[in-house]
Formats: C-alpha cells, structure tokens, sequence
C-alpha cells in the first residue's frame, strides 16, 4: 500500500471517528468541554449554550470538517456556505476571548506574582498518571518534554508532553508514523479532533495538576484505545 492510499484511507477514518466523538459529546452534554478549561473549549462551550441540540451538531460538523479536509473529501462530504459562517464565527468568537483574557491575564500579573507551578513534581505527577497507558519507558526531548513510543502493529504511534512551555505549562499530542517521515497523522490532540484548534494546551498551577494529569491520561487513552480501527487493513 502506498502512502497516498494509506493517508487517504486512515484521514476518512478518523474524520468519521472525530464527527461521532463531537455528536457524542453533544449528547452527553458536553462533559469534556466543561473540563478541559482551555481557551477553544470555554470559546466553543460558550457558543453551544445558544444553540437548539440540532444547530449543535451542525456546529460540531462544521468544525470538524474544518481540521478533516483530507477525511472530507475522501468521504465526499464538503464544508457548505452555511459551515463556512459558522466557522468564521467561532474563529472571531476565539479571537475575542483570547484578546480579553489575554488583557485580564496581563492585569493579574502586573498585580501580583499569581499562581504557581512545581514542574518537576508535575511532571513526575504525569509520569505516574500516564504509566498504565503509555508505559513508563519514555526518551527526553529537550528541556520539559518527552516522547513515548506505542506500537500498533508495523506502526509506531509518539506521544510527545511538553510542560516547558513559556505561554503554557502542558501541551500533548499523538504522530502515527506510516514509514520514515511519512505521516498519517501528526499532532493529533482533542482540539484538532473537534477541529477547535491545532494543538491542545493548558495553563496549569499547583491546584489542577491532578484533575489535569487524569484528563491527560483519559484522552491518550481514548485516542490509543481507538488508533488499532484506525490502522486495520493498512499496510507500510
């Protein structure tokens, strides 16, 4: 299988996958999002709450087709005038809030020293919250970060988590290598997922480090548990 048919066959997949996920979170009442406390997640929650169920999902499908352009047009789905509105008005709605927290942010600052983060013990948090998922062999890369390696059969799958960050003190995601440096996916997190944003990370202190660490570990599991359909019956 060449890589063109891989890439082609896994983007339909997981742009499937991602459009059940956010329907799901629809119905449950979106749960993650009220969890995650990032910027897109308290941005796109926002939104949701004006929303009747059914402009929900098509809310939801408008921003996961927006990160799925490859899974899109493979399924032979299209992103229409009207998901094009609904993008645009959750990418300004983003600009907004980060404007306005950023100001806020900046004001706490200047105001006091605001809460603190031991990153050593954090990241030792991390290591043992992530063991039973990921392992607990990992290789270091770089000053706050490091890379786990999975396999899934002729594939290798890298997490990398990164608290070295100067404007973040977490931030994650997931590469599955189909040979060399070819890709089917790379910096997979929840927010590309849900197509909220590219990456996904957080401003942690010492009084979320575990509720933090436990979402982390949720999350790579959720998308480990699922890679294995992902990849059956693609081959490097």
């Amino acid at each position: 299988m060449t890589f063109k048919e891989a890439h082609a066959e896994f983007s339909v997949r997981y742009y499937l996958w991602s459009l059940v996920e956010f329907r799901n979170e629809i119905e449950s009442g979106l749960p993650l999002l009220k969890r995650l406390d990032t910027q897109p997640s308290r941005t796109c929650f926002r939104l949701m709450q004006r929303l009747s169920s059914s402009d929900k999902k098509r809310f939801a499908d408008a921003l996961v087709k927006r990160f799925h352009p490859q899974g899109v047009a493979g399924f032979g789905h299209n992103i229409s005038s009207g998901e094009m509105l609904v993008i645009q008005d959750y990418t300004n709605s983003l600009l907004a809030t980060s404007t306005e927290e950023g100001t806020i942010s900046s004001g706490a600052r200047a105001g006091d020293q605001g809460s603190k983060l031991n990153r050593r013990l954090f990241a030792s948090l991390l290591k043992t919250c992530l063991s039973p998922v990921l392992g607990s062999t990992f290789e270091k890369h770089g000053d706050g970060e490091w890379r786990y390696v999975w396999r899934i059969g002729d594939f290798q799958v890298h997490t990398y988590i990164d608290i070295g960050g100067r404007f973040h003190q977490l931030r994650y995601s997931h590469d599955i290598v189909f040979s060399g440096f070819d890709m089917l996916v790379d910096h997979a997190s929840v927010h590309s997922w849900f197509g909220l944003s590219s990456q996904t990370h957080w401003r942690v202190d010492d009084s979320k480090t575990e509720a933090t660490a436990h979402l982390l570990v949720e999350l790579c599991d959720r998308f480990l548990g699922v890679a294995p359909k992902f990849l059956e019956g693609i081959s490097p």
